[in-house]
């Protein structure tokens, strides 16, 4: 969707004001690459120097490219894919890894940080992108260089901070088709000791895909009305900010606040086909059986789609807003170590309420809602000598997902009844009429609440040593500790259970599954490799 939207949106600067802006040396896009500076192992090295598959792209290519959300990186990344359910949830795919399940209580094995802070939920990642300092991607395990979850890969977002002690920053307005409107800012500078830097963008444009009825062939008469809302739209911003204090020499202080909304965010449905594929990667018939020739989900008399219009008669939001804090220490120690404590607080609300099936008549409406809490905190301690340089790290993650799902309209996938029994759609249960197969089940609810506990500790590290001045040898290990518990409930309402029927709850779960309720394990993971250069 979002790859639409930079299509069909002329964006067009209106306005840019530097209060300060840094001269940029005229050199070659060569030059630049190699001078590429990333911290892929914790520490600043040249790109082209780093022993592991990197890519990274600097602030000013973010802003030569257009990019404005965090998601758009997939553009320019090799090797790296997304998965998005609407702006609901975002999962990353690195070299074919990847979260394939889209529930709000999971994490994903693609690993996601902003400015040294590990973001779990896999609805927290989308949204506005301003004032980029640059985004490294990391392909294959970093469990022995970062504190969480990073089996299949790494992306790393660091925005710009407030380094800079002169005056210094930009504002940007921009407009196009569609309503599209935006207004990012950033203003920093401080003295030799304390310096700040205050950063924004908001950002609303109408949807591109047109709500339209559906209308009895032959006839200008609406049978089934749309719902109003076009889709593709946006609406959200973005606030950070962060303080720098240079204590002494050695002693250094970051903290970063850091807020994101969006309101009201119009929602798809989608529609799940089973068939095979022809070569243009259409599926030959929909779910009525008829051919289908062209992209998008045809109205209910086989009228042909068009990728502009939606039929869906529920209107769907998505409203999140998340909050994070960071504040992080840097000690240079005697004898040349280092040490970095990194801590952490996230929160986010979340609704998202959508057209599950993106036609004309009601069949099916899902919605999820969350409330997120995540706390982290990391020690680090590294040091080197003219031969090597090592790492060590200690990780603690405490994540509480307090959620649910519900889906509204049974008949799309069975109906579950007041004794618990599946009973497929149009089928007779306790009298109920057959005629039609939707009687009785039109506000059929079920709902899954869940309330998630996971704590988790990790020790790691890492060592380099020259061999050779052209072979060095990396060695890393790393433990981890996890401990999750989860208290769930299914409950069911329908026409004639007009009160919440409980079908199963986490106790009976672990009847039937012992243990499947709560989970305590640890395990190891470790690295060896050559670098001959």
């Amino acid at each position: 969707m979002k790859a639409r939207q930079t299509a069909v949106v002329g964006r067009m600067t209106g306005v840019t004001l530097a209060l300060c802006v840094a001269a940029v040396p005229a050199t070659s896009m060569a030059q630049v690459l190699e001078e590429i500076v990333v911290t892929a192992e914790k520490r600043e090295q040249n790109l082209q120097e780093v022993p592991v598959s990197v890519t990274a792209l600097t602030g000013q290519q973010i802003d030569a490219l257009g990019m404005t959300d965090f998601v758009e990186i997939t553009q320019q990344m090799p090797g790296v894919q997304l998965n998005a359910w609407s702006p609901n949830l975002t999962i990353f795919n690195i070299r074919g890894i990847s979260q394939n399940n889209f529930q709000d209580h999971l994490e994903a094995p693609v690993a996601v940080y902003m400015d040294d802070a590990y973001i779990s939920t896999l609805n927290g990642i989308s949204g506005q992108m301003f004032d980029m300092k640059r985004i490294e991607v990391l392909r294959g395990p970093q469990g022995t260089l970062f504190g969480r979850n990073a089996t299949g890969g790494l992306i790393h977002y660091i925005s710009n901070d407030a380094s800079e002690s002169e005056l210094n920053g930009y504002i940007e307005a921009e407009g196009g088709d569609y309503s599209h409107r935006a207004l990012e800012f950033a203003i920093g500078g401080g003295s030799d000791t304390v310096r700040a830097r205050v950063s924004g963008r908001y950002a609303e444009m109408d949807g591109y895909i047109e709500s339209v009825d559906t209308i009895l062939p032959g006839t200008t008469d609406v049978l089934f009305p749309g719902s109003g809302q076009d889709l593709g739209g946006v609406d959200g911003i973005g606030l950070r900010g962060n303080l720098q204090v240079d204590f002494s020499d050695d002693l250094q202080m970051n903290v970063w606040l850091k807020y994101a909304e969006d309101k009201d965010v119009a929602t798809g449905g989608y529609v799940f086909e089973t068939c095979e594929l022809d070569i243009d990667g259409l599926c030959p018939v929909d779910e009525f059986g008829r051919a289908v020739t062209t992209p998008g989900v045809q109205d209910l008399f086989g009228l042909p789609a068009d990728e502009h219009e939606h039929y869906a008669e529920h209107p769907g939001i998505l409203d999140r807003d998340q909050t994070s804090a960071t504040v992080k220490f840097d000690y240079a120690t005697a004898g040349d170590m280092e040490f970095t404590s990194i801590t952490n607080y996230l929160a986010m609300d979340k609704f998202y309420d959508e057209d599950g099936d993106a036609l004309a008549i009601p069949i099916l409406t899902f919605q999820t809602f969350v409330d997120i809490k995540q706390f982290t905190q990391e020690f680090r301690l590294s040091g080197d000598t003219e031969k090597s340089r090592w790492q060590v790290g200690f990780y603690y993650f405490d994540f509480e997902n307090d959620g649910g799902t519900s889906v509204t309209g049974a008949p799309a996938f069975g109906n579950i009844n007041a004794t618990g029994r599946l009973v497929a759609a149009g089928g007779d249960d306790s009298g109920l009429a057959t005629a039609n197969p939707f009687n009785g089940f039109e506000g059929a609810i079920g709902t899954q609440l869940y309330l998630l506990d996971s704590r988790n500790w990790s020790v790691f590290g890492q060592a380099d040593f020259d061999l050779t001045d052209d072979l060095t040898l990396t060695a890393g290990l790393r433990w981890s500790q996890d401990d999750k518990e989860i208290d769930y409930t299914l409950n069911y309402v329908d026409n004639f259970n007009p009160a919440p029927v409980i079908i199963v709850t986490e106790a009976d779960l672990a009847a039937v599954n012992p243990g499947v309720d709560k989970i305590d394990y640890g395990d190891w993971a470790g690295r060896l490799a050559l670098n001959y250069r």
